[in-house]
């Protein structure tokens, strides 16, 4: 179980470098989803984590943690840039997105046909249960990919 205290702070509401090792479950960049402002629409919740990393040929994976403290719908996405992302997300074949469960079980992908909101889930989750995001480079051909990894409370419309 992961909570607020166990955490790198302040990264709930700030952007943050990633940092290496984070390349398996046991590195994984640890936050806590906590933060939600309850008298905001879904879809204008701030963003409560942004992490600007790269993948490459070299280093194909990079992997973040997370846990929350209530029941909560959260959706999590990623931007083929460090800037900010805007109403888009990245739908190129460079990189994926997978979900997995604290045995290393994969639950959501954006690995397979994407939908309309490229590499982005939504998905309710278990308070107290530890979530990965594994962050996986898939197109070799392609150099470094720097990317903004964000979660974010709620949904975005």
């Amino acid at each position: 179980v992961c909570s607020s205290d166990q955490v790198k702070n302040p990264w709930e509401l700030g952007t943050q470098e990633e940092t290496e090792p984070n390349n398996s479950l046991q590195e994984a960049l640890p936050v806590f989803a906590e933060e939600f402002t309850p008298f905001l629409p879904d879809e204008e919740q701030p963003p409560i984590v942004n992490i600007l990393g790269s993948v490459s040929p070299t280093d194909v994976v990079d992997y973040v943690a997370f846990s929350t403290d209530s029941p909560r719908t959260i959706t999590i996405y990623i931007c083929g840039t460090t800037n900010l992302c805007g109403s888009s997300t990245y739908s190129g074949d460079a990189v994926y997105l997978d979900v997995l469960d604290a045995n290393g079980s994969i639950i959501a992908s954006t690995a397979a046909s994407l939908g309309p909101r490229g590499h982005e889930i939504t998905m309710s989750y278990t308070p107290g249960l530890v979530y990965f995001v594994r962050i996986v480079k898939d197109n070799l051909t392609v150099g470094e990919f720097d990317y903004r990894f964000v979660i974010l409370v709620g949904t975005r419309s």
